[in-house]
């Protein structure tokens, strides 16, 4: 049984990898380890079998879940088990950017915070960007695109079937997890975060900074503009239409990162003024991109417009609050 002297032998052993836990609560906090049905003891490589295993099941998927006689449907079903389960994946490694390893440690014991390895956080960046913003990621080509029906049923639970379209909404679900991983890498509390993360520690520490993930999200999202084909067409566009899409959303959070009317913050104030650099600079890459095909010159041309008005646009600054007036984003996007 315990009792007062024998509690702080026990306090002690708190930090024993062996009784590692975490409640609910922690669940809640900046710290990547501490996740609901996964005490693994490294999550990010758990991530990364997963995504590696999703894209070696989905190169079969045509001839492994659907056998002969069987409903061309069950291809689209195993996509989307597959698919939900890399973005899953995405969303563990995000986790692990800008993140703390937290403990209850006590005086005497190690940090109750410690930092996570810049390498292990910069690998987990690669993995979000890698695996939710390119087009290969998502393993779609003609021929299973054409086979991803759905089976109409009314009974057995079948209804939501019947109104669902046949063929795959592509645009809509890979935008929709496009916009969720941006989200994941750009929300101001990550942001934040990432900020308070270098101020933490010594100047002559290496920590992945703020400014390199806004700056390696803006690469990764816009690369094509360093090298458009020349002889681009209209069934061959310079830019794909997944990643103008993803394109168009970057530019969307950006801008209104720009324009934050709560940026009355210190990290508020820095990370405005990266993303008005940043919006600076993808203007200069448009300017000089030249594409031959009406897709992209139109996803060009308005992008440009966009980022011209949010640089110009004007807003005044509270002197007691530091908080700025309301701005109506429906001027640079039409809605």
């Amino acid at each position: 049984t315990m009792d007062d002297e024998s509690l702080p032998d026990i306090l002690s052993r708190v930090n024993e990898p062996q009784l590692a836990y975490s409640t609910d609560e922690d669940t809640f906090d900046s710290d990547p380890s501490s996740r609901r049905f996964d005490w693994g003891k490294n999550p990010l490589d758990y991530a990364d079998s997963q995504i590696r295993l999703v894209k070696l099941l989905r190169a079969t998927i045509l001839e492994r879940m659907v056998k002969d006689g069987q409903s061309w449907g069950r291809a689209r079903n195993g996509y989307e088990m597959l698919i939900n389960r890399q973005f899953s994946s995405v969303g563990t490694a995000a986790d692990w950017i800008g993140g703390t390893l937290n403990n209850r440690a006590r005086k005497g014991d190690r940090n109750p915070i410690e930092e996570i390895d810049p390498e292990v956080q910069r690998r987990a960046l690669a993995m979000v960007l890698e695996n939710s913003m390119r087009d290969e990621a998502w393993g779609l080509d003609s021929e299973l695109l054409h086979k991803m029906t759905v089976e109409k049923y009314w009974d057995n639970g079948g209804g939501d079937s019947i109104r669902t379209n046949s063929s795959y909404p592509i645009h809509q679900k890979i935008g929709g997890m496009q916009a969720s991983a941006l989200s994941m890498l750009l929300n101001p509390i990550k942001l934040g975060n990432l900020y308070d993360g270098e101020f933490r520690n010594d100047p002559d520490i290496d920590v992945l900074t703020l400014a390199e993930v806004i700056q390696s999200v803006t690469d990764e999202v816009w690369s094509e503009l360093g090298d458009l084909p020349k002889n681009s067409t209209n069934r061959r566009p310079a830019i794909s239409s997944l990643r103008r899409n993803l394109q168009s959303e970057h530019l969307a959070r950006l801008i209104e990162l720009s324009l934050e009317e709560d940026s009355g913050t210190p990290a508020g104030r820095t990370i405005q003024s990266l993303v008005r650099m940043q919006l600076k600079d993808i203007l200069k890459l448009i300017d000089k991109a030249k594409a031959k095909d009406a897709y992209t010159r139109a996803h060009l041309s308005d992008a440009s417009m966009k980022i011209e008005k949010a640089l110009n646009a004007q807003f005044t600054i509270s002197s007691d609050s530091g908080g700025g007036g309301r701005i109506d984003f429906s001027s640079f996007f039409g809605e």
